[in-house]
């Protein structure tokens, strides 16, 4: 993980999520089905983040949005020497925000139903009982399984060499832009933005941040 982009996260909560990958990696191989990488860093994310939650005060939605904005800009005027995954980056604050949602909307879910909510609300699972079943290890599918069948060739070549928890979140980001039909060279896995691109990148991101918080409010109200 020596030469892999940075965390926005505690050393606490990376260790969390590279136990998951290991965990994953370790468990019992089941015939016919890819590992279960990608659900249990995203269920220990989860998971990392309510602790956090518990931990501080809790984050209004407009409070993602500026956090949103700074890390981009920040990340931005960082370049290369100061590199943060913005896939990566993206995928926590989304899920941060979830948590925050849920909370607020006292909706009783347990880390992998959570979990569950935002692989349905990224579009990555159709149903929400499938993604529920996936998320817990109860399913006959693994999130690679599910992926896989549907655009074998381009999530195949989405699959990192190693997993770590910076590769699985960006595998996560990538594989939400594939089942949009964006192509891949436009998902830049570093976020080094030039000094001149970081303002707008700041105001996409809380955008972006605005308009997940909304699909995810919707899915919770509607269950």
């Amino acid at each position: 993980m020596s030469g892999a982009p940075r965390l926005p996260l505690r050393p606490r909560q990376v260790a969390a999520l590279v136990r998951a990958v290991k965990d994953a990696q370790d468990a019992p191989p089941r015939a016919g089905r890819l590992p279960a990488i990608p659900e249990r860093v995203l269920v220990a994310l989860v998971a990392e983040l309510r602790a956090e939650r518990e931990d501080a005060d809790p984050a209004r939605p407009k409070d993602a949005r500026k956090r949103a904005r700074r890390l981009a800009a920040v990340t931005g005027l960082a370049g290369l020497p100061g590199r943060v995954s913005g896939e990566a980056l993206a995928v926590i604050e989304e899920a941060r925000a979830a948590v925050t949602l849920a909370a607020e909307l006292g909706t009783p879910r347990t880390d992998a139903e959570l979990a569950a909510d935002l692989l349905v609300v990224w579009g990555l699972v159709e149903e929400l009982d499938e993604a529920e079943a996936i998320t817990a290890g109860t399913g006959t599918r693994s999130l690679l399984d599910l992926e896989a069948s549907r655009a074998a060739g381009a999530v195949t070549d989405l699959v990192p060499d190693e997993w770590t928890p910076w590769s699985t979140l960006r595998f996560l980001w990538r594989v939400r832009k594939v089942r949009d039909l964006v192509p891949e060279s436009l998902q830049p896995g570093v976020r080094a933005i030039p000094l001149v691109g970081a303002v707008p990148a700041a105001l996409g991101a809380s955008r972006e941040m605005k308009a997940f918080q909304k699909r995810f409010r919707t899915h919770l109200a509607a269950r």
